[in-house]
């Protein structure tokens, strides 16, 4: 038999070992015949005839240091993960927990990614629960400290209702003129209440508003949709319901009243108080826009009033403090239909509130 000699193309197939981690330490010989290398640490100079065995036992004897530095970085390369690896394991998240494709681009989860420490333990859902209890009782703190002494405000509120599980919320956002003739909106918080009357609306708004230092008697105006116990509540409580029209963006009166405060002190004041109210009350419909997504999913939701209350006010809380593009661009995101929704189940559970 004859043997075929090997051919530049057979032999570019040949799998080649990896460089040897000497290498990142010696400074390999331009000429392939030299037969010496010189260390780079102690300047010796060693017998170098193809075998890497004897400058490596040098490295690893003689710089100790050096060679575990070049180790840990090699292992630190080698178990490195692999972005691809990483997209696939992110994208069974998606699948896994039914997420809508947008979050992707969720700001709060890339700022997370972006401040998290190296050495980080993913807390569970009990710490994760508690956590959002505790940031939405702080923003009451802080808020009430940022509210001291305002009078004469807008209320913008806004209702959702979920009849099959008999869930009832009203959100309550603030507007006011500051001394310095800016419209300042605020978020304060949300309530669930047993029932949607006025009465009942009546009631848990003020209740809110003390939590914030405020009275129901200081309130000018209140911007709401048209429905029938938020007209009835402005009636009965004598507070004008501002319709929600846009108004002309050719002349900001702001401007004008900021300007004539000085000369006109008494006719500023109540200009602060008649055009407090924004153009309309999206802010407050807003806060529900994904209401549903939480209540109404599949998977068997047995949080609490109070822990549902909670995530509504640290999401709405997130929302405002966004960038407007960041807002915008979520506002108008595809996402997985409602229909893809409904025919996607979890058989998994897990209790953090009983």
């Amino acid at each position: 038999t004859t043997m075929n000699p090997i051919t530049a193309s057979t032999s570019s197939r040949t799998i080649q070992k990896p460089r040897s981690i000497v290498w990142k330490f010696y400074k390999i010989p331009i000429d392939p015949a030299e037969k010496l290398v010189t260390c780079p640490s102690c300047d010796l100079v060693l017998k170098f005839s193809g075998s890497t065995s004897g400058i490596f036992n040098h490295l690893k004897t003689r710089h100790k240091k050096e060679y575990k530095l070049l180790k840990d970085k090699l292992e630190e390369k080698e178990l490195a993960p692999d972005s691809t690896s990483a997209d696939r394991e992110f994208a069974k998240s998606f699948a896994t927990a039914l997420l809508p494709f947008r979050f992707a681009k969720n700001p709060e989860f890339r700022n997370f990614l972006l401040h998290k420490p190296t050495e980080y333990s993913i807390p569970g859902p009990a710490k994760i629960k508690k956590l959002i209890d505790s940031m939405a009782d702080e923003h009451v703190s802080k808020m009430k400290a940022d509210l001291e002494g305002i009078q004469n405000y807008t209320i913008l509120t806004n209702g959702y209702s979920d009849l099959k599980r008999s869930y009832h919320f009203y959100s309550l956002h603030i507007s006011f003129i500051d001394s310095t003739f800016e419209r300042q909106l605020r978020f304060l918080t949300l309530k669930s209440i047993d029932k949607g009357d006025h009465l009942a609306i009546s009631g848990v708004l003020n209740n809110a508003l003390n939590e914030f230092g405020l009275r129901f008697n200081e309130c000018s105006l209140l911007t709401s949709d048209a429905a029938s116990p938020l007209v009835l509540l402005a009636e009965k409580q004598l507070i004008d319901r501002y319709i929600t029209t846009t108004r002309p963006t050719y002349k900001n009166p702001l401007v004008f009243w900021k300007g004539q405060c000085a000369n006109f002190p008494k006719l500023s004041e109540i200009a602060r108080i008649l055009l407090a109210s924004p153009a309309s009350a999206a802010c407050s419909e807003r806060t529900f826009s994904r209401c549903s997504d939480f209540i109404r999913q599949k998977k068997r939701n047995r949080a609490t009033i109070g822990t549902i209350n909670s995530v509504l006010i640290v999401n709405e809380l997130s929302r405002s403090q966004r960038p407007v593009s960041d807002t915008e661009e979520e506002e108008t995101d595809s996402e997985l239909s409602e229909t893809d929704q409904d025919t996607m189940e979890d058989d998994s559970d897990e209790d953090i509130d009983q």
